[in-house]
């Protein structure tokens, strides 16, 4: 092909385009580059190169040419006006020998000057651009279809632990170390933009470490940056991004939730997720099991379905204290109704989840079904009625006709007759003391606070408590002693339930006292409650038995070597009596000397709310 050939391919092109001989001349060009440089009739012809590019050689136009290659874009180029006008050009220089074997160029050249103008408007915003992916640390590259070459910035390269001066192929370097199993997923988006299917595209990918250590997660979002003349996509341009942190947090969420989603759908406990007005977002397979109903047949329907009717006004009134914020979770017990008609008992517990701006959103609920618990608590209940009318109210009788046959003219039995008599009457004495204890123990177990708290001058109830025990000190040889410096100390308990927990500490003082030694009940006041303690002096509680001390039926000794007698339950009645009424109970001892056993009386009524 010769230079006429050359150029009248190029006369319909958009561009002005110059051939240049070997020493510079304009051997010829199009209509387009006579009207870019204002001549016509063929004028450029002849002139050389620097007439038309006055800063510019053919030599300093071939310094841009990289060796191996034959061609460049020099951008920036001022260019001059048959006017005198001076214009800013882009050249793209081409080098090609001809038919003669002569070295010739070609100058493509196209004007510029309303690019540059619009790139310094731009360039503050550009600035603010820059700075903004600096801080971000956002990497920025754009891959190229025509030369399948890829450019990237600094930041792109620091990202990838990469040097701008190594001498490394970036997109060999990236394939690389692109985890095997997202590769595909990572070249997607490009090769949808490029291939003009898509004009914006994203992935999230795996890239190893420079030194190998750990793998980082980085998404790519890509967007189509230029096309030709003809709309095929030149280049596309796109940003990456280090999300290892996001993906580390994705990841523990991930784990959070699916534990939360074992542990629900696992539980043997009724558990679900309800919304503010009670109807069911999702149950677990021990509520659909419990009550018979279906996943489908729950989430169609709600809470208020499965309450039983006489209970379902409380639930409600509890459910909209939650919704108001008054509570944060209830607890209650409650009757319920299975899809067969069958009323079970379950203890219910309602807790609500709040959204971000500490809205409630909705609430867990979780049943556990006490049904055969409260069975059990019924045969219970009905053997203590049993105890109570068929064992104490006979028991009674007997004791009063052995007291009867006590107090009268004795002598004419006979010595056998009489230690019956007395054995009788003191195992009588022991078996009512035992079924009052479990009476009481039962009692205080199963109600809540003490009814009948009233405000009482401790004084007065401790000396009616050690008068009302008397016969302990003829009995065990010791005394009693009260320390009260303060006469009108009062504090708010039950007068009856007090003179119990006396008659305890009192008496197992007396048990387990040295004889002759004094008792002291000493009446203190200490930091808003009434203290009062019981001193003895005797052989101490033993290390091994201090820890079982408040329960129940638990002595020192076994109970056929015991020397003291007793039920085992009298410390916990104590115990269960004292913090009812709003105290605390407690001990000291060192072993050979002083034992104290002491308890405290709120001075202010203490009111306790049961949800």
């Amino acid at each position: 092909m010769d230079e006429l050939d050359i150029v009248d391919t190029f006369n319909n092109a958009e561009f002005a385009m110059v051939l240049l001989g070997a020493s510079g001349e304009i051997t010829s060009c199009n209509s387009r580059a006579e009207r870019l440089f204002g001549c016509e009739n063929k004028a450029l012809q002849g002139l050389h190169v620097s007439d038309i590019l006055p800063n510019e050689t053919l030599e300093g136009l071939t310094e841009y040419i990289i060796p191996s290659r034959s061609e460049e874009v020099i951008i920036g180029v001022t260019g001059r006006h048959r006017s005198g006008i001076f214009i800013s050009l882009s050249i793209h220089v081409m080098s090609w020998v001809n038919r003669d074997n002569v070295l010739q160029y070609i100058l493509v050249i196209h004007k510029i000057s309303a690019e540059i103008t619009a790139a310094k408007v731009a360039l503050p915003e550009r600035s603010l651009s820059d700075s903004a992916i600096q801080v971000a640390n956002i990497g920025v590259f754009e891959c190229y279809s025509v030369k399948d070459t890829v450019t990237a910035s600094g930041i792109w390269h620091k990202m990838l632990e990469i040097k701008e001066s190594d001498a490394v192929d970036v997109q060999k370097e990236w394939r690389k170390r692109v985890h095997i199993d997202d590769i595909d997923a990572a070249l997607k988006p490009v090769e949808m933009c490029l291939n003009g299917l898509s004009e914006q595209a994203s992935c999230e990918y795996r890239v190893l470490s420079k030194d190998r250590s750990r793998w980082n997660w980085f998404r790519d979002d890509v967007a189509v940056g230029k096309r030709d003349a003809s709309g095929m996509v030149t280049s596309v341009i796109g940003t990456m991004t280090n999300i290892s942190e996001r993906k580390t947090v994705d990841e523990s969420l991930r784990r959070s939730e699916e534990q939360f989603k074992s542990a629900f759908e696992s539980s043997a406990i009724c558990k679900a997720v309800i919304t503010m007005s009670g109807k069911f977002t999702s149950v677990n397979s021990s509520l659909c099991d419990t009550f018979g109903y279906s996943e489908v047949e729950l989430l169609n329907t709600d809470l208020q379905t499965l309450i039983h009717h006489d209970d379902l006004e409380e639930q409600l009134s509890k459910i909209e204290l939650l919704r108001e914020g008054v509570l944060p979770r209830y607890q209650i017990e409650s009757r319920f109704i299975c899809k067969n008609s069958c009323v079970i008992w379950g203890i219910i517990s309602i807790g609500v989840v709040k959204c971000a701006d500490a809205f409630p959103e909705h609430f867990i609920v979780e049943i556990v079904d006490v049904s055969e618990q409260r069975r059990l608590r019924d045969i219970k209940n009905e053997f203590v009625a049993t105890v109570s009318h068929e064992l104490r109210t006979p028991l009674t009788s007997i004791l009063g006709a052995l007291s009867l046959i006590s107090l009268t003219d004795v002598e004419n039995l006979s010595e056998k007759v009489k230690l019956l008599l007395d054995i009788a009457q003191k195992n009588g004495k022991r078996l009512h003391e035992l079924i009052n204890d479990i009476l009481d123990f039962e009692s205080l177990s199963n109600q809540g606070i003490l009814s009948n708290l009233s405000e009482q001058v401790i004084s007065d109830l401790v000396e009616e408590a050690v008068l009302a025990n008397y016969a302990f000190e003829i009995q065990f040889g010791v005394y009693f002693n009260i320390d009260c410096s303060n006469k009108l100390l009062s504090a708010y308990v039950d007068p009856n339930r007090f003179q119990q927990v006396m008659a305890n500490l009192l008496s197992n003082a007396a048990k387990f006292s040295y004889i002759g030694t004094s008792i002291e009940v000493v009446v203190r006041r200490q930091k808003g409650f009434a203290c009062i303690s019981v001193v003895n002096e005797g052989g101490g509680i033993p290390d091994s038995f201090r820890q079982h001390i408040f329960r129940p039926f638990s002595q020192a000794e076994p109970a056929d070597i015991r020397s003291q007698g007793g039920t085992g339950l009298g410390l916990n009645i104590a115990k269960k009596i004292v913090e009812q009424m709003g105290g605390n109970i407690g001990f000291e001892s060192v072993k050979g000397e002083k034992t104290t056993f002491w308890f405290t009386a709120p001075l202010k009524s203490k009111v306790t709310l049961h949800l």
